[in-house]
């Protein structure tokens, strides 16, 4: 199941890599969550799927390949950086249904 969340969250996890949030959502929802590196041909056909168009596609792309670099670290690291007041794991906490299907909410 993809998913796709369409709206930006500010929230607290400094110096907190992609595959450390996959790993703190794995112990939220108790399943293993695994963050998979796409090629990028597969990253731009992913975000076209939604609906991107091609352009935006690229954008998202290089963004990811900006992360990959350590530019996120640099954010976090910056003294002007906007950290949000709600962690992370508070985040998950609240909105585990989101990642759990339905019949094993019940």
């Amino acid at each position: 199941m993809m998913m796709y969340v369409s709206f930006s969250i500010l929230l607290s996890c400094a110096n907190c890599t992609i595959f450390q949030a996959a790993a703190l959502l794995s112990e939220v929802i108790g399943r293993k969550i695994v963050h998979k590196r796409l090629t990028d041909e597969e990253a731009i056909q992913f975000w076209m799927a939604f609906g991107l168009p091609e352009d935006y596609a690229k954008t998202m792309l290089w963004m990811d390949q900006e992360i990959a670099l350590g530019k996120e670290v640099d954010y976090f690291n910056a003294e002007d950086k906007r950290m949000g007041k709600r962690r992370l794991v508070d985040y998950f906490k609240a909105n585990r249904q989101v990642w759990i299907p339905e019949q094993l909410l019940n």
